[in-house]
């Protein structure tokens, strides 16, 4: 039964006197209305003529052009209001004002600089377009550009996430810590660009497993045993590592040892350990068939050993069978009722990780790259054996690879670098990482020319016939790559351009901003560099406003900071909501760890009673520097 059938159905059951209607609706929606077709004129007037109905809504997706068969939604909408009295929409409101004149004027200072200042007048009344932020830390960076990015697209009507734009110095740097903060925001972001195949959890859990096979060493495979994408539960893993222990590390050093204890375990862990050994002797076999083959052509060459080498063809093969079966990739089910995007995309990316790694090994064996020279490879001075350099050389592969996963989701905050953004531009753009070193990139010195030798030979001749000097780039040329990109991602804002960078490290040693922001606050006055500047340091992490704790460290922060402050006055409400946060964050087990290592475990006072704790005033310093890092603090306060 095609569509225009079912609508002729719904029209006659609509207008059929006989039909009873016990559950008629009070708002019909009908979406995806485009053309003028008698079938859908005909429900839509056999809507109109029931009692009953107060109001029919149609939705349909507007069109840019022409198509046959389709009307014009302005057409439709026309029509309806003329036979059946529909009310057209609101129209949305006109677009806001063109790009700002400032932006204009910095993007035209930047690539060709006139000399005249930029004012605090250059933008008029309300807020400046242009911000420049220095943050107390990376992670303050980070929250701070998603927290303006969440009030930018939720505070405008028709706000969009592909309204904004990231770029950061170094994308890879900026993952793990970008996406755990827009998950706690609420930001839907993806991070462009390839990423290492090592990223994935399931390929490191693939390495281990090598190593494991190819030493037989019980250490790496607990590791791989622990990685869900090798087929193993959290139990298995847990009775695996148990058997292990029983039995002890050092001495299951064969591969008839691996087998006798998965005999013992039987099982899901014994299958596994069962196949891992069985890795390891194709590993060993493949090694000692390619040797054969290597003194086979030594001997038909006339004892000339240079006529072959050893390369990964043969083995690679067995490991790609191997890891074939033991790979798991997440499926939907496994997920939950209702997974979220972040989820979905992570087993997305855990999918493609694995397809690459069976296609890296695929190649690898077809084309039999070189292993390393024959003892050349040394591990604490002993030469490796030859599965241990073919391990080795496989992984050297891998550690090299990238993949790129596929990003299907469209209405997203996207993250990129510099070199990518010369193609895009958004109402909001924010740049991450403006620091020296970072951006311009520190230079990176040639082990075969350094720089001293390149600066030595340019502008010279190869030889008297050579009709041009020669030309080698040079850490200014480097400089100046990095400062049109910069130029180029600072005038890809269409509203708003937010330059960002942590002003201290994670020790509190202050970080120097990049020259090219310089050369941005050169291009303002006095006032406007006031106005546009807002400088934060390492005390200014902990909120005073309980309404900006947006992320979960934000919240503990808040709460170590104003423990410390329950014995003033001044701070009576605060102090009450830091004890509150204080006693929530101690009914989690992971919380209790972190606090008892920092504040003396065994301490009864943490266990039976949180409110307990507060017999100690702790300082505001003290607290702080848990928070940053509870090791430290250990030694600082407990172990000094």
């Amino acid at each position: 039964m095609t569509e225009a059938d079912l609508l002729h159905r719904a029209a006659e059951a609509l207008r059929d006197p006989a039909e009873s209607h016990p559950n008629l609706p009070r708002l019909v929606i009908v979406a995806g209305f485009c053309d003028l077709s008698p079938r859908q004129l005909s429900f839509v007037d056999a809507l109109a003529s029931v009692e009953g109905i107060e109001a029919v809504q149609i939705h349909w997706p507007s069109l840019s052009a022409p198509n046959p068969g389709l009307a014009w939604p302005a057409q439709t909408a026309a029509l309806l209001e003329e036979s059946y009295g529909f009310e057209r929409p609101p129209e949305p409101p006109p677009p806001g004002p063109e790009r700002p004149a400032v932006l204009e004027r910095l993007e035209a200072e930047l690539f060709a600089p006139s000399s005249p200042v930029l004012g605090a007048e250059a933008w008029g009344p309300g807020p400046a377009p242009l911000r420049i932020v220095r943050a107390a830390s990376r992670e303050d960076e980070v929250e701070l550009a998603l927290t303006q990015v969440r009030a930018f697209v939720l505070e405008r009507a028709a706000g969009s996430w592909r309204d904004v734009l990231i770029v950061a110095s170094d994308p890879e740097r900026y993952r793990s810590l970008l996406r755990r903060v827009a998950q706690e925001l609420g930001v839907p972001l993806r991070v462009e660009g390839r990423r290492p195949l090592t990223s994935a959890a399931s390929v490191r859990g693939a390495l281990a497993l090598l190593e494991a096979a190819a030493r037989f060493d019980l250490g790496p495979l607990l590791v791989a045993a622990a990685s869900p994408a090798l087929g193993l539960s959290v139990e298995e893993a847990d009775r695996l590592a148990r058997a292990a222990r029983r039995r002890g590390l050092p001495v299951l050093g064969t591969a008839e040892r691996w087998r006798s204890l998965a005999r013992e375990l039987g099982g899901p862990a014994g299958t596994f350990l069962l196949e891992a050994a069985e890795l390891g002797l194709a590993i060993e076999e493949s090694c000692e068939e390619e040797l054969e083959r290597i003194e086979r052509a030594s001997y038909e060459a006339r004892g000339d050993f240079s006529q072959g080498s050893a390369t990964t063809r043969g083995a690679t093969g067995e490991i790609r069978k191997v890891l074939g079966r033991l790979l798991r990739p997440a499926r939907l089910s496994a997920l939950g009722d209702r997974p979220s995007a972040g989820a979905i995309q992570s087993a997305a990316a855990e999918a493609a990780a694995q397809r690459e790694l069976l296609a890296l090994l695929e190649d690898l064996d077809r084309l039999g790259a070189p292993l390393y020279a024959e003892g050349g490879a040394q591990s604490g001075g002993a030469a490796l054996r030859p599965s241990e350099q073919l391990v080795a050389r496989v992984a050297e592969e891998i550690r090299a690879a990238r993949f790129e996963p596929r990003d299907t989701r469209r209405d997203v905050v996207s993250v990129l670098d510099a070199q990518s953004a010369r193609t895009r531009s958004a109402d909001l753009v924010l740049i991450l990482g403006l620091v020296e070193r970072e951006f311009p990139r520190a230079p990176d010195e040639d082990q075969f020319l350094p720089e001293a030798t390149r600066r030595a030979l340019s502008g010279k001749k190869l030889n008297e016939a050579s009709a041009g000097a020669l030309r080698l780039p040079v850490a200014e040329d480097h400089a100046a790559k990095d400062r049109h990109l910069f130029y180029a991602a600072a005038t890809r804002a269409r509203r708003e351009l937010w330059l960002l960078y942590p002003g201290f490290s994670s020790h509190g040693a202050p970080r120097p901003a990049s020259r090219f922001l310089g050369e941005v606050e050169a291009l303002l006055s006095s006032e406007a560099r006031q106005a546009v500047t807002l400088k934060r340091s390492p005390g200014q992490l902990v909120s005073d406003d309980p309404e900006h704790l947006l992320t979960w460290r934000a919240v503990r922060r808040f709460a170590y900071r104003y423990m410390s402050a329950v014995a003033r006055p001044s701070q009576g409400e605060r102090s009450l909501l830091g004890v509150a946060l204080f006693e929530h964050l101690l009914r989690d087990p992971y919380e209790r760890a972190r606090m008892a290592l920092s504040l003396g475990e065994p301490d009864p006072r943490l266990r039976p009673r949180p409110a307990a704790a507060l017999e100690r005033v702790y300082s505001s310093s003290e607290l702080e520097s848990y928070a940053t890092c509870p090791y430290r603090h250990f030694v600082r306060y407990l172990v000094a």
